[in-house]
């Protein structure tokens, strides 16, 4: 992976960068990604540097603009300052909207990653069955556990979400709002400092995504069901 295919972003310093006013984030918010290309106060600082290089593009999506990746291994990269502040209960979720064009640069690949932090948890796509999945490890030597459910429709909106919640001890994968998996998982994220969340592909560029992404959130809690509907509402066509 290329300098000019990744953008590192800081967490905490966009508002004294752009000379605006704090904004007030919503409870438990740690990293938002809008794909704007432009600098603002909001939980992470962006610059247009991410609309250079290759393999990825900018076009309409659900709030906005979306990142349209290729599938060639272009991703972008999240560092904040000190590492993902993460526990033991977070939640990631996102747009997602899926190309129905096949990756040829790895034919054997089984995934397509949406997001994903080292070992500790990703977000993906299976492109020979279009089924959502996501991979998630907490706990002192735990082992991965994998969910599998929900089928995606390309060329469509979806959204896509990651609970890892320590009140019910599980994690759970969500489709649209409705839970598709459930496992039972518990203990502390193995949360690397020295590792930033990477959307698109993984850390190598690998398990390419060809799609378009937009409006990713990360938060240091278990967002509810009815917290993640309101996001669902927010899809093209949704309540129609």
């Amino acid at each position: 992976m290329t300098a000019s295919r990744r953008l590192a972003v800081l967490l905490g310093l966009a508002a004294a960068a752009c000379g605006r006013p704090a904004v007030e984030l919503p409870p438990g918010l740690v990293l938002s990604a809008d794909f704007e290309g432009q600098l603002g106060a909001e939980a992470v600082r962006a610059s247009d540097e991410d609309r250079r290089g290759s393999g990825h593009t900018y076009e309409p999506g659900v709030e906005g603009h979306a990142l349209h990746l290729d599938g060639s291994g272009a991703a972008v990269a999240y560092e904040l300052e000190g590492g993902l502040p993460l526990r033991d209960a977070f939640t990631l979720e996102l747009y997602l909207s899926p190309d129905a064009w096949r990756n040829p640069y790895e034919t054997r690949a089984v995934l397509e990653t949406l997001a994903a932090h080292a070992d500790a948890f990703a977000l993906a796509l299976q492109p020979d069955s279009w089924l959502l999945s996501a991979r998630v490890r907490a706990g002192k030597e735990a082992s991965e556990v994998a969910l599998v459910g929900g089928v995606v429709a390309a060329g469509s909106w979806h959204h896509a979400a990651l609970v890892l919640d320590p009140a019910s001890a599980s994690a759970r994968l969500y489709l649209d709002g409705e839970v598709v998996a459930e496992a039972p998982v518990a203990g502390r994220l193995p949360v690397r400092t020295d590792e930033p969340l990477t959307v698109g592909a993984d850390a190598a560029g690998g398990t390419a995504h060809a799609g378009r992404l937009d409006s990713l959130r990360l938060w240091d809690r278990a967002l509810s069901t009815e917290e993640l509907a309101e996001r669902v509402r927010r899809l093209p066509g949704a309540g129609s």
